[in-house]
């Protein structure tokens, strides 16, 4: 009897993800696709994730499905999420994009055409642009599936079987206790780099309901869906053990929403003597009205924060369901600098065109960040964006998108998105866009060009990894404040531009090419 080494049924995969990175000029790995993934393994399927859509030429991602599809398999899912073009300067790392598709059309569609030839598999669009692609059916009709929401549970269905087309949750589908042990298991089979930082979820919704936010469990209970802690630690302690990692990024709307939840944790992770390092969201006024969660914040590990500050505007920050004032906020983030110095990146992001907005407070914004004495690193600017409730599929809508005239909103004829107020400073959307830019624009070199994606540009796995800056060395990467100024300190150490674009990415592609070629 002849035994067949398990590498030769590598690409015998009954599902096989595919998925975009957190932003296009690092190498933040969105965690949806890979814990659809687990829980397929979990039930003894075997699936595979292919990651770098955006970030890889549609060529490389053909020779990755070549590896991993074939007639065995039975779901091609897309992960939309992170889909979008590479060549907007604005949202390009942010969810709010007109752009759906991550190369042009005709590249696109080789890519499921290669699917199509090499199998028999459903084909799977869920994410969140996946109401985008339901609106083009007639130029996506290779779809059997769009899900919305969550795909704990709906993934199951889908590979087991089901005729319905449109799959639509309005909240999880899991309890709040179910939730608390639902950890997930990366496998090396997709190709993890070395000391690469992982994306671990640590809750699910958030207890406020900000009236521009569009997302399931919104104004959930205080406490509900949350990790429990010694599974959620047991997640980052495998992936420590697994994968040589100490830089994580925590999946969850509002870090510091409870302090015993943060207390809970640092005694955890000081039980097992473990030290890591975190890029989070969190609210600046939880941190106003308890101090002790800043000291706490930076025990725990956290070294990267966004805070969705929106505006200045008292009455703007009241209508959205942020009540903090600015004078507070400012004295708050300066609280937060003292204690953190610059050990903690702070990044703050702000929304053009509020209805309640003046130019006079977007002003003061401005000169807020300009100014020398600004305990920010960073600084993002986004118009706002609101749907046309007539248009908008998504199971999960905001308050402007509900109440549009209660809020002064119209739409063109037949638009998702572009939508006009007379309240707002700007009057429309794309008005706000332009805005939004010459706002960047205007920013010191020290701090445009800070991306988003809760500040995590600053975890190191998101610089390419050379001898002189190994991924352990977590402090020496630190010290750039933006990804141009870490590219220039490489072109001077010699590298050519085109070594440096997506270096982490190309040597994701290689490493995965290895572990699945037969």
């Amino acid at each position: 009897m002849v035994i067949v080494p398990t590498k030769y049924f590598m690409n015998f995969n009954d599902a096989v993800f595919l998925t975009g990175v957190g932003h296009p000029n690092s190498f933040t790995r969105a965690q949806g696709a890979y814990r659809l993934a687990h829980v397929l393994r979990s039930n003894g399927y075997k699936a595979r994730v292919i990651d770098g859509v955006g970030s890889l030429s549609p060529a490389q991602i053909i020779s990755m499905i070549e590896l991993t599809v074939s007639r065995h398999t039975k779901l091609f899912c897309i992960s939309s999420t992170f889909f979008t073009n590479l060549e907007t300067t604005i949202h390009s790392d942010t969810l709010v994009t007109a752009d759906f598709l991550p190369y042009d059309y005709d590249n696109w569609m080789n890519i499921i055409n290669t699917v199509k030839k090499l199998s028999n598999a459903k084909i799977i669009v869920g994410g969140h642009k996946t109401s985008e692609f339901e609106k083009n059916r007639h130029q996506h009709k290779y779809v059997d599936h769009f899900v919305y929401g969550y795909g704990d549970e709906i993934i199951l269905k889908l590979i087991k079987d089901t005729n319905v087309t449109i799959l639509k949750n309005n909240s999880t589908l899991l309890t709040s206790d179910q939730f608390s042990n639902l950890g997930t298991r990366y496998d090396f089979l997709d190709s993890f780099l070395p000391g690469e930082a992982f994306t671990i979820e640590m809750q699910r919704g958030c207890r406020f309901k900000c009236a521009f936010c569009a997302y399931p469990l919104n104004g959930k209970q205080k406490g509900s869906y949350m990790r429990d802690i010694k599974d959620f630690v047991d997640e980052l302690e495998f992936c420590n053990v697994s994968f040589e990692s100490i830089n994580f990024i925590i999946n969850s709307d509002t870090f510091n929403d409870s302090n015993k939840y943060l207390e809970m944790l640092y005694n955890e992770l000081l039980k097992r003597n473990l030290k890591f390092n975190f890029g989070v969201n969190a609210r600046i006024d939880l941190f106003y009205k308890n101090n002790s969660m800043i000291d706490l914040c930076k025990e725990i590990g956290v070294r990267s924060i966004l805070f969705g500050l929106e505006t200045s505007n008292p009455f703007s920050l009241k209508e959205i369901g942020k009540g903090l004032k600015f004078e507070k906020v400012v004295d708050t983030l300066h609280r937060c600098r003292e204690v953190w110095k610059d050990q903690v990146r702070m990044t703050g992001s702000y929304i053009v065109g509020l209805p309640e907005d003046t130019e006079k407070n977007i002003k003061q914004i401005e000169d807020f960040f300009i100014n020398d004495d600004c305990p920010l690193h960073g600084i993002e600017f986004d118009p706002l964006y609101v749907q046309n409730l007539e248009l908008d599929t998504n199971p999960w809508k905001s308050s402007y998108t509900l109440n549009p005239k209660k809020y002064g909103f119209t739409f063109e004829e037949g638009s998702l998105s572009n939508w006009q107020n007379t309240r707002s400073p700007y009057k429309n959307f794309q008005n706000c866009v332009v805005r939004a830019e010459e706002l960047l624009n205007k920013l010191p070199k020290e701090k445009k060009g800070t991306i988003k994606s809760a500040a995590y540009i600053h975890l190191p796995n998101n610089y390419p990894v050379t001898d002189m800056l190994p991924a352990d060395k977590f402090e020496t990467i630190f010290k750039f404040n933006t990804y141009s100024d870490y590219r220039e300190h490489l072109r001077s150490l010699g590298k050519s531009l085109d070594q440096i674009k997506n270096e982490t990415a190309i040597r994701y592609f290689e490493l995965f090419m290895k572990n699945n070629r037969q």
